[in-house]
């Protein structure tokens, strides 16, 4: 699409490209040139009826001097008609020239020959992977599926489109997932996708698999660190997404790794010897630190040893080895956290502190207005770290994240214990909770502790009435750790409900993490009591 060309001659241009497309058929097509999309012409000649986000600019391969682009041909241009490559609710088209499709079609072909042990399936990382590197940690039997460019839908529809035509009995072992950094900063989305729908459109790429290759186990690896200094803007985004793709993992047949950390410098910044443009490691020396990170996690996964820990972690989990532990808690990323907040403990003159899970961790990103309104006197601080089980958050406890002597401990915790594997009845979850409280009266014998009921948390049916019922049972038995002063419990899970016993779709929009209005709610509930009790 030359500059030079009137819009009269746009409109039939791209009339021609939706004839040749077939793009009709498709809610929304994915243009690119090296020049301006003239984006009134593109409406008329593509008979768009979008909103402006829905009409993305990017760069076309065109010939220079060309009126047509060879991007017209429908081979060369796959367009993604299927409702499950909205991953993450994000159309993600992308325009595939001539060598990515011939790459496309080389891997379905290889894909249809099986014989591979472990697979890799990524964007240019992994395409950029050094081979020798692969053989040398991983074996012959170590593939590289990466196609530069791609984000997580892009991925998706390949593996729709045959890479994962494995014959029968000779399905990969291990496949080794990084995907979703283009997703961070790519002109494919007007505006880029929020961090939940990345790992929505991560987890999509995981189910993929797993519903193809149900013989194989999936080890996902966090997004690697990008920019050249740790303050670098996306590295916030990058650390966030990471913790909730940490949650995916079953440490069954899907598993989580973050190793970014090892590119990294002390400092937090990144040497130019091992990613020289901040993004992809270099071939050799970056490639060695990167594959040599995710070899111990192949290497166990594939030998059914899940203690993908160093000693120092498998020392702190044999000092708990009469509590039931998950591996994420020796994930760089939950480490990192508690660390700081045991940092955050030690410094604090909060008199108010507030304990446990991701609708704890929340708060600052939910409403904490409310809470300062409420409780800013008290100098609030939150101790949550989202996915947490009780028994994880009494590690936390018992590991630094006491300090000072505060007036009020909130304590809200045993919401993710519903759906732990191994599965825990209520009295189990009941008795973890009840040490944590005994943990933090040890602590501070003359603070207050209110001790909050689970929250109800919704799922379809017919798990929803088990789950009901356990919520139920567990806030029965803590409740009676009440003594009328110092450990007061209290229940709003009342407030979060329709008179249909269904949750309120305006304060739990998810079906488990309050909205802005929820926390608003929350904060007004508990706010007669704790005037009471200090």
């Amino acid at each position: 699409m030359s500059n030079s060309r009137n819009p009269s001659d746009n409109a039939r241009w791209y009339k021609d490209m939706r004839i040749s497309l077939q793009a009709g058929n498709v809610g929304i097509l994915v243009l690119t040139s090296f020049a301006q999309v003239d984006e009134t012409a593109l409406r008329e000649g593509l008979n768009l009826k979008l909103p402006r986000k829905d009409v993305v600019e990017f760069s076309m391969r065109l010939k220079p001097d060309s009126t047509t682009a060879y991007a017209a041909n429908k081979e060369l241009m796959p367009v993604i008609d299927s409702p499950s490559t909205w991953a993450g609710g994000m159309f993600q088209s992308k325009f595939l020239g001539t060598n990515n499709v011939t790459l496309h079609n080389s891997l379905v072909d290889r894909a249809k020959q099986g014989g591979i042990d472990t697979l890799f399936l990524g964007d240019s990382i992994t395409q950029g992977m050094n081979p020798q590197l692969i053989k040398q940690n991983f074996g012959d039997g170590a593939v590289n599926f990466g196609i530069g460019g791609d984000c997580t839908s892009h991925l998706l529809w390949r593996m729709q489109n045959g890479e994962l035509s494995f014959p029968p009995g000779k399905q990969p072992k291990v496949a080794v997932l990084m995907i979703g950094t283009n997703n961070l900063r790519s002109y494919f989305f007007v505006p880029p996708p929020s961090n939940q729908e990345i790992v929505e459109g991560v987890k999509a790429d995981v189910n993929e698999i797993r519903k193809q290759l149900p013989g194989t186990k999936v080890l996902v690896v966090g997004i690697l660190p990008r920019g050249e200094t740790k303050g670098d803007e996306l590295r916030q985004r990058i650390s966030d997404v990471n913790s909730r793709l940490a949650a995916i993992a079953d440490n069954q047949s899907i598993f989580f790794a973050d190793v970014g950390s090892n590119l990294l410098q002390p400092n937090g910044n990144i040497a130019r010897d091992v990613m020289d443009d901040f993004l992809h490691p270099t071939r050799d020396k970056g490639n060695s630190i990167l594959l040599g990170s995710i070899k111990p996690y192949v290497d166990k996964i594939k030998s059914n040893d899940m203690t993908v820990f160093d000693s120092e972690q498998l020392d702190r989990l044999r000092s708990l080895s009469e509590q039931n532990v998950r591996s994420r808690m020796c994930e760089p990323w939950w480490q990192q956290k508690h660390d700081n907040l045991v940092r955050k403990a030690k410094s604090t003159d909060a008199q108010m502190q507030f304990y446990g899970d991701s609708i704890t961790e929340n708060i600052g990103k939910g409403n904490l207005d409310s809470f300062e309104k409420n409780f800013g006197e008290l100098k609030p601080q939150n101790f949550g770290i989202g996915g947490d089980i009780s028994s994880e958050l009494l590690w936390r406890v018992n590991h630094g994240e006491l300090s000072g002597h505060p007036k009020l401990r909130v304590l809200m915790i045993g919401s993710n214990d519903l759906t732990a594997d191994p599965p825990r009845d209520a009295q189990e979850i009941a008795q973890a909770i009840g040490n944590v409280v005994k943990t933090m009266r040890a602590q501070n014998p003359d603070g207050k502790i209110l001790l909050m009921g689970i929250l109800p948390r919704e799922t379809d049916e017919p798990l929803r009435d088990s789950r009901r019922a356990k919520v139920k049972e567990v806030n029965h038995i803590i409740a009676g750790l009440d003594n009328g002063d110092t450990l007061r419990y209290l229940d709003i899970g009342s407030n979060f409900i329709t008179a249909d016993d269904d949750a309120r779709q305006d304060l739990l929009p998810d079906r488990l993490h309050p909205s802005h209005k929820g926390y608003e709610v929350w904060s007004d509930a508990i706010k007669p009591l704790v005037d009471k009790m200090l």
